[in-house]
């Protein structure tokens, strides 16, 4: 066996073994979520189809060639259920069996970082090229929210909901 299939084995396990956390995201109820970056970022809007790009690991740099760092809220929070149904379209298996594949063939270095909305907006701050998910409830000065598909958050038709 080679190293690589061993390891595939050994993270498919994994996933099999915690699978409680999978069934808590679903039993959480959704909340609206804000796309936030750095204050100074270059992004100011974006499309929900390229931020689905982005956050499925299928586009990996910023406009001015930062590569992008992805995180998101954590298995169980209140903002993970809204991240899978909206911009993954995924379970929380399928989404960690997608990042694990997506690994194993090489096409990203990592998945997203798992963070709360506060550690997510201190990385944000300091990592170039950081964008996270975060409850629009924690968003404040420290960040910049991302317009989707022409609306921000409270807009009538606002999709990260």
């Amino acid at each position: 066996m080679s190293v690589r299939t061993i390891l595939a084995a050994g993270v498919v396990t994994a996933l099999a073994l915690f699978p409680s956390a999978a069934m808590h995201a679903q039993e959480t109820p959704d909340v609206v979520l804000a796309v936030v970056v750095a204050p100074d970022a270059p992004i100011d809007s974006v499309s929900l189809g390229d931020l689905r790009r982005m956050f499925l690991g299928d586009r990996q740099y910023t406009s001015d060639r930062a590569r992008i760092t992805l995180i998101v809220p954590s298995p169980g929070s209140s903002g993970r259920s809204t991240a899978l149904r909206v911009v993954y379209r995924m379970r929380e298996v399928e989404y960690r069996q997608y990042w694990v594949a997506k690994i194993f063939r090489a096409e990203v270095i990592s998945g997203p970082r798992i963070a709360t909305a506060e550690e997510a907006k201190r990385q944000v701050a300091t990592t170039r090229g950081a964008i996270a998910l975060i409850p629009v409830s924690a968003v404040d000065r420290t960040v910049k929210v991302v317009v989707v598909n022409g609306r921000r958050p409270g807009q009538t038709g606002y999709d990260l909901r």
